[in-house]
This record gives structure tokens, C-alpha cells and sequence, in this order.
């Protein structure tokens, strides 16, 4: 999912002074709030964090093993082809006002996220169903979709192709169940407010002061609430790293990420985590430019790009240089249970100045030109966005000649620009949604809506098409390592580096927190207060 890391969780009480009246309460910060609390609307990270304690879908992904496992489903049954999922849900599920949870609230969700008139951005993770993508589209009627309530305990689910990620995708915000009655009871106030929320999860929102904290208290409705440890989470939003230290350090907080300058300080410290995510930056293409067009001129640019030596000076060694699409070491797998890309090796070249002064050469040649133009970089001004963008620019000019402009916006204004395709080059990010290398590579495929820099490969598509409709994982990893190589050929994008995370925790007080690779930000199932 997009990850704009944010989110916090607090109890109901004095922030200034951190002083709480239950001790049974951990205290989060997730750095900004996001703009909406609706599980059919949510794409950022806070909000996602959020709704994770608030909700729980039909399987979960456990964060050590990285496999599906039930949450509100007792188990399901997968017919031979891999089309038909049969949910079997527990038996008394209640929503947390006490009235009955059922199959139905999860057709409900699953066809209001599909609805053209809700506008879910990510109406598209719920395509494996069958006639999904058509529904979204207006070419079928909601009866025509994949759904089917056979009784209150019981959903049967046929997709359009096999999907051995499916069960992954179950945890997903977009495939939380909702309350029909709910919210259509609350109407356009629905997840404004700690009172316009309902919940399936672990925890029910107390209380919402915007911008600033959530409380979050015990669910008493919840199905597994004797497992759950901690009464109270309270979530902070400080956005500034510095104040978020001195937040920590005051004990107002229990949990904060560090940036790379601050990790110095800690680095031998006990109480922090270093944790591998699923999280690429990489260069995006303008692949209608009529420069950057140049399959070879793309790859010069990225081979005048030192990598290694921006990762060590700009994070201290702690991201990872990146040379392939999808990440390691974050449980997206190949065959036989290994590591996808390890298994696949490194596709892309690795730092080469006279080799992208050949390929520049060329590529400039083919395109009618003796020099490059001046181009522009595209990045939002948060974090070490700038440095890094600086050090490209740099290396570009000292390498190829290449005068590269720097634009600094907003945060918005990135995203807004990608969706109008007004960019040269942009420094971008994606995390993933479920784990399967499909959530990395399907971007590039021509008829993507996340396809930002129009790159079109007939032979990339079909590679992707083929993925999508086996159940057959040496075929699928195949077909996904020939998809890497073609962007290690092509460069439609340019991966960069890996994202790592720092957690700072308060062990004194808090045990047995989990740091996900993927997916929300804390795993508080297993967390207990000392």
C-alpha cells in the first residue's frame, strides 16, 4: 500500500504530561493522520495501522511465519481449480454494538469497494473475484460478481483466476466486512468520527481528537478478547522526528521509528528493531517522453546512479541498494518455499559509468539527438527526499552531462502530477498490499491504473497475464523472473533501494511487540505490558 507512515495510539487522557490513569495501555506514534478512517476508501499507511485494531477480515497474515492463518473465518475449503473459496465464519461474531457479524456484511463490503460510486482507489485488490473488474466498469450488475452468501456463516467466493495469494489478500483493508445498517444509518458523517465508526476487530475508538491522538479501548464484543493483552492504545500524530524523540525519551511515548541520523545514537541500544520492508523506492520513468522513451537512455540513466554509495552516505548503510523490482527478506516467495528474489538473482547491472556512457550514446543516436535535453525530477519534500534526489542529480551531471532540474512539492501535488502524467522522472515508492510478487509487477502491465509512466510491453502484459491465470508456482515464477528482466532491460523503472525500519521501543514497559514487514505498522496480538 502506499506507504505514508503514520500512526498512533493513545488512551483518553494528558498528553502533555504523558500520565495516564490505566496502566494497561501502550501509547503509539504514527506520525500523521490520514484522510479517512473508511475501509473502502483508506490507501495510506496510518489509517491502514489504524483500522487494523479496529478490524479483522475473514484470514490474517501471521508476521513470523508470513502465511495466512484464520481470523474471522474458522476455515475455508479451495476447489481443485483454485476458483471456488469457501469461507466457513465462526460461529457467534459479533460487530462491537452486539449485533450479528455475518457472511453478508462481507458481500456488502466487497461490492461497496467495487461500486463506481464509492471511488475506492483500491477497488482494483479486489479484481481475483470473478466479474469484479466488470462490475467496476459498469459492464456487469452486482449479482453477476463472484459472491455468493449460501447462509449467515458461510461465503462462497469463485474467482476469475486461480489466485494462490487470495487467502493473503483476506487481511487487506479493502476486504474488512461492513455494516450495511451502520452505515447507512450514519450517511456521509460514516468514519468521521470516534462515534461513526463500528468495529470487527480487537479494539473500538473512544475517542478522536483530529490531528492530534486516537484512544482506542478493548472491544468486549470481540470473539478472541480474552487473548488480548493490552486494554488501551493510544495513538499520537507528531510528524517531526525530533519532537518524537524527545516525546519518547520524556516517556510520553512507548514506541516511535527513528530516522537514519537518529539510529546513530541507538544503534547498540537493546530496545531497537531494524526490520527489512516491503518497501521499493524507485526512479519512475515518463515512458511518453520523447526522450525518455529510449529503453537505452533510461537504463544509462540509471546505471550513472551510484547506488551503494547513497545508501551508505545519505542511511548509513541501513537501506538496502535495490536491483531488482520486488524486495527480499519479506516473505514474498518463489517455489519450494524460498525467497522469491533470491531465488531469481540480481537481474539489474549494478553501478557502470562507461557502460551508461555507451548506452546514453546510443540511445540518443536512435532518437534523433546529439545531446540530452534538460530534464526534471519530481519528489514531495519529506524526510531525506531532497538528499537523495540531490545526490541523483549529481551523479547524472558528473557521469552523463545530464543537467537534471529538481522539483520539491507537496506531498499531493506528487501524486496529483503522476495521475496527470506531468513528470519527467519521479522518485516513488510502493509497498506491498499481500504478499506475491504480482503486487510489484502488475504495475507495469498497459492497462494499469498505478501504470503512471505508460510504459506498454505486449510482452511484459502477457508474461503478467500468464502469471495471473495458473495455480501452477514454477510456471508463475517463471514468468515473474522474465518480467524482472525485461524492467532490467527496459527501465521502465529504476529500482533504488529497500526500504529498512527503525523502531525505538520502551522494553522496560512493553513486551513482545511485532514489527510486520508489510501490511500495518505494530502486530499488537501477542504484546503484553510488564
Amino acid at each position: 500500500m502506499k506507504k505514508l507512515l503514520i500512526s498512533f495510539l493513545m488512551m483518553f487522557v494528558i498528553f502533555s504530561c504523558g500520565a495516564a490513569s490505566n496502566n494497561n495501555q501502550i501509547i503509539l506514534n504514527l506520525e500523521e493522520e490520514g484522510p479517512s478512517m473508511d475501509t473502502s476508501l483508506m490507501t495510506d499507511a496510518s489509517s491502514g495501522t489504524i483500522a487494523s485494531f479496529l478490524n479483522e477480515g475473514l484470514a490474517k497474515v501471521n508476521p513470523d511465519t508470513k502465511q495466512a492463518e484464520p481470523a474471522l473465518a474458522e476455515n475455508w475449503d479451495i476447489s481443485e481449480d483454485g476458483l471456488v473459496w469457501t469461507f466457513h465464519l465462526k460461529s457467534g461474531l459479533k460487530w462491537s454494538d452486539g449485533s450479528d457479524l455475518t457472511a453478508q456484511d462481507f458481500k456488502y463490503a466487497w461490492l461497496r469497494g467495487l461500486d463506481q460510486k464509492t471511488a475506492s482507489e483500491y477497488a482494483y485488490i479486489l479484481f481475483p473475484i470473478k466479474n469484479a473488474e466488470k462490475f467496476n466498469s459498469g459492464q456487469v450488475s452486482a449479482d453477476e460478481v463472484g459472491l455468493e452468501v449460501v447462509d449467515p456463516l458461510t461465503l462462497k467466493v469463485t474467482l476469475e483466476n486461480p489466485t494462490p495469494y487470495f487467502a493473503t489478500l483476506l487481511g487487506f483493508s479493502t476486504y474488512y466486512p461492513e455494516n450495511q445498517k451502520f452505515i447507512e444509518e450514519k450517511g456521509d458523517a460514516y468514519a468521521l468520527e470516534a462515534d461513526s465508526l463500528i468495529s470487527s476487530g480487537a479494539y473500538v475508538m473512544k475517542s478522536w481528537d483530529h490531528n492530534s491522538s486516537i484512544t482506542l479501548e478493548k472491544n468486549p464484543n470481540y470473539y478472541n478478547k480474552d487473548n488480548v493483552n493490552i486494554e488501551t492504545i493510544i495513538i499520537k500524530f507528531i510528524k517531526d522526528p525530533a519532537s518524537a524523540l524527545n516525546a519518547f525519551k520524556n516517556e510520553e511515548l512507548d514506541v516511535i521509528k527513528l530516522t537514519n541520523e537518529q539510529y546513530s545514537e541507538f544503534k547498540d541500544d537493546k530496545n531497537v528493531d531494524l526490520i527489512d520492508s516491503a518497501q521499493i523506492w524507485y526512479l519512475l520513468f515518463n515512458s511518453q517522453n520523447d526522450v525518455l522513451k529510449n529503453p537505452k537512455i533510461r537504463k544509462a540513466m540509471l546505471l550513472a546512479v551510484d547506488k551503494e554509495t547513497i545508501v551508505d552516505t545519505i542511511f548509513n548503510g541501513i537501506n538496502k541498494a535495490a536491483y531488482n523490482f520486488v524486495p527480499s527478506g519479506v516473505g514474498i516467495n518463489g517455489t519450494d518455499g524460498k525467497d522469491f528474489t533470491e531465488q531469481i538473482g540480481q537481474l539489474g547491472s549494478k553501478f557502470n559509468v562507461e557502460e551508461a556512457k555507451k548506452l546514453l550514446a546510443e540511445g540518443l543516436k536512435e532518437v534523433g539527438l546529439t545531446s540530452m535535453p534538460e530534464l526534471s525530477i519530481l519528489v514531495n519534500d519529506a524526510g531525506l527526499n531532497k538528499k537523495i534526489v540531490e545526490a541523483i542529480q549529481e551523479n547524472l551531471r558528473v557521469n552523463l552531462g545530464i543537467n537534471l532540474n529538481v522539483e520539491l512539492v507537496a506531498f499531493k501535488e506528487r501524486v496529483q502530477r503522476m495521475h496527470n502524467q506531468n513528470f519527467d522522472i519521479v522518485l516513488a515508492g510502493w509497498s506491498a498490499d499481500y504478499l506475491d510478487p504480482m503486487t510489484y509487477l502488475d504495475l507495469l502491465v498497459s492497462t494499469s491504473g498505478n501504470n503512471y509512466g505508460k510504459y506498454n510491453n505486449p510482452k511484459y502484459d502477457a508474461l503478467i497475464d500468464q502469471a495471473a491465470k495458473t495455480n501452477d508456482q514454477k510456471i508463475r515464477v517463471e514468468a515473474f523472473k522474465q518480467a524482472e528482466q525485461i524492467i532490467a532491460d527496459e527501465v521502465p523503472i529504476g529500482p533504488l533501494f529497500q526500504k529498512r525500519t527503525i523502531f525505538l521501543t520502551n522494553k522496560n514497559k512493553v513486551k513482545d511487540i511485532t514489527f510486520p514487514t508489510f501490511g500495518p505498522d505494530y502486530y499488537l496480538n501477542n504484546a503484553k505490558i510488564k
